[in-house]
This record gives C-alpha cells, sequence and structure tokens, in this order.
C-alpha cells in the first residue's frame, strides 16, 4: 500500500515545529510546546465542527471564520474570556501574584542558578529585569520597537527606542553586514544617469 504523503497544512506544520522554531527563532522548548498545545486544540475543534478526521483538514480549513470561532468557544466552554479580570499567575494561595512574590521567586531561582554559576551572586535580579530580557528578545526575534512598545505598555515610544541601544550584540552584527563599496563603483553618483532618472522618477 502507497504510504500517504502529509498534505500542504501537514507539511507547514512539520518544518515550522521541527525547523523553524527550534533552529531559525532558536524557540525553547516549553514554548514550542505551547505552541503545539494549541495547535492541537484548534485542530481537534475544528476536527470536532466540520465532523471530519484531523488527518484531512488542509490549509484551506483555517480560514478567519473557523479561528474566530475556536476563540469564541475558548472564551466560552473553557473560560478564557480575554476581557474577564480572572488572575493568570497565582501565588501558593490562590492569589494574585503581586511584584513581590516575583522578586521572591527570582530570588530563589537566582540562588540555585549561583550554585553553579558563581558570578551570579554579585547581580541584582529584579521583577522589571524580566521587561528588559522580554523586550531584547523580542527586538532580536525581529518584532518591530512599536509591537515591543505596546506590549510592555509605553506610553511613548522613545522609551522603547533605548532597547535598541541597550544591545551591544545586535550592533555587532549590523557592523558585519556592511560591504565596502567596489572600487569600480565609487564613482561620482550625479555622473550616473540611471540614479538621476530613478530619483525624478520618485
Amino acid at each position: 500500500m502507497k504510504k500517504q504523503l502529509p498534505n500542504l497544512l501537514g507539511a507547514i506544520v512539520r518544518d515550522y515545529f521541527t525547523d523553524h522554531l527550534p533552529r531559525v527563532r532558536g524557540t525553547s522548548p516549553h514554548t514550542i510546546h505551547g505552541y503545539r498545545d494549541s495547535l492541537v486544540l484548534l485542530l481537534r475543534f475544528l476536527s470536532a465542527r466540520d465532523k471530519r478526521p484531523i488527518a484531512v483538514l488542509d490549509l484551506k480549513d483555517l480560514e478567519p471564520v473557523g479561528i474566530l470561532a475556536f476563540l469564541s468557544y475558548l472564551e466560552k466552554e473553557r473560560n478564557l474570556d480575554s476581557r474577564s479580570e480572572a488572575r493568570v499567575f497565582l501565588n501558593h494561595r490562590g492569589g494574585p501574584l503581586t511584584r513581590f512574590g516575583i522578586r521572591y521567586i527570582l530570588a530563589r531561582c537566582l540562588t540555585r542558578a549561583s550554585r553553579d554559576v558563581p558570578n551570579l551572586r554579585k547581580k541584582r535580579l529584579h521583577p522589571h529585569s524580566m521587561r528588559h530580557s522580554t523586550a531584547v528578545a523580542l527586538l532580536k526575534s525581529g518584532a518591530d520597537l512599536s509591537t515591543i512598545s505596546h506590549y510592555l505598555g509605553h506610553a511613548n515610544l522613545n522609551t522603547t527606542n533605548r532597547y535598541a541601544k541597550l544591545d551591544l550584540e545586535m550592533k555587532r552584527k549590523a557592523i558585519a553586514r556592511v560591504k565596502a563599496v567596489p572600487r569600480q563603483s565609487r564613482t561620482p553618483w550625479s555622473k550616473d544617469p540611471t540614479i538621476l532618472d530613478w530619483l525624478e522618477s520618485l
């Protein structure tokens, strides 16, 4: 019996999870598992709604109406309304996790990590450090500054611009991508009629 090849959706999903996320984006295993679980929920929902096996679902089945129906299902059936005031992160008493609780957790993690990396004992880690790390990680992953600004709740984009200045590694890579101009092309641009024509056409 001839082995059935994956359809377009199957091929995209396979490449996304086995190559794009871990290799291209450098995504952590925990994040990949989160993406996987969300996709599994979506496929199961579409399969039940359309009364079709998951194996026959294709890329065309991921249309806007189905996605919106899935989000509505999550809000109603799973009580995941994004507009509700339900807390996502809770402390051991079931109450909302405060910045003091986060500081306590970070201190414990820092103490534990210092056993393997002694230099960490001199580091100061506080809840705001997570915001800085998240912003830089988003910037490195290709997110634009406007998106990061909204994510962090900055009222002014200039506040977010400082993250672009802080990351020295990105500066090094940007400089490394600059290539020397070939000697034969080092003529005054005003003598090149093609450039002038192009400027006039703007």
